[in-house]
């Protein structure tokens, strides 16, 4: 946590916390080339794919509403205010942690910028053409392919593979400082004992008078 006046405060944490999080998930520093982050950011996890499948919809979509609909005061004081704040939230993923799944509503508020301008459909085909039956089915489709489209093809190639997490075995020893155990050998994993804390965090504990105070330590386990 991040307030001050609580027990379970740590000096630190919170940094701690932040700096390894922007590492992990690849986040962008604005002093650095965005090209050189760019590249690097597409080739960690399914970045890449996810990318290419979201820019090829937004066109799609922008074409699609150019095509069949009207627009109407597209930079208007409230549209404006709309696009800076979009802007805004998608600088804060950037900088913060760029990971996909945090971007999802970032993604539908892009959408939404397309939207925000329609007046009206150019024909009244297009008119008749959307009633419950054709929206039902676009949200259908749309929960469809909220499933990454790779996930199809590896599901169609190996239907009966089946995934598993094999958990180690792992040792671990007292601190006998605090109330938690740490990892032996590697210190940073404590896989699912709910009662361990890794080594570089290790809890210790004083008495004072009649409260217990939890204070926390950057050095490994001796």
């Amino acid at each position: 946590t991040c307030f001050k006046n609580l027990e379970w405060y740590t000096v630190g944490w919170v940094e701690h916390l932040i700096k390894d999080v922007r590492i992990f998930h690849k986040s962008y520093n604005f002093d650095e080339s965005f090209f050189t982050w760019f590249s690097e950011w597409k080739s960690f996890g399914e970045n890449n794919t996810t990318f290419i499948n979201f820019l090829v919809s937004l066109i799609f979509v922008l074409l699609t509403s150019l095509i069949f609909s009207k627009r109407k005061n597209i930079f208007s004081k409230v549209n404006l205010i709309f696009y800076m704040y979009v802007l805004f939230l998608i600088f804060i993923w950037l900088y913060s942690s760029p990971e996909i799944r945090f971007g999802i509503s970032i993604f539908l508020l892009i959408v939404t910028v397309i939207a925000s301008s329609t007046e009206e459909f150019r024909n009244k085909f297009i008119n008749k053409l959307i009633n419950k039956t054709t929206l039902t089915l676009l949200v259908i489709l749309s929960s469809f392919l909220v499933v990454r489209l790779d996930s199809y093809r590896q599901f169609f190639e190996n239907p009966t593979i089946f995934y598993s997490v094999n958990i180690p075995s792992i040792e671990y020893v007292e601190n006998t400082n605090s109330w938690n155990v740490v990892p032996k050998e590697n210190i940073y994993e404590c896989w699912v004992n709910i009662d361990c804390v890794p080594a570089p965090w290790t809890t210790y504990k004083s008495k004072i008078g009649n409260n217990v105070l939890i204070t926390s330590s950057f050095d490994s386990y001796p």
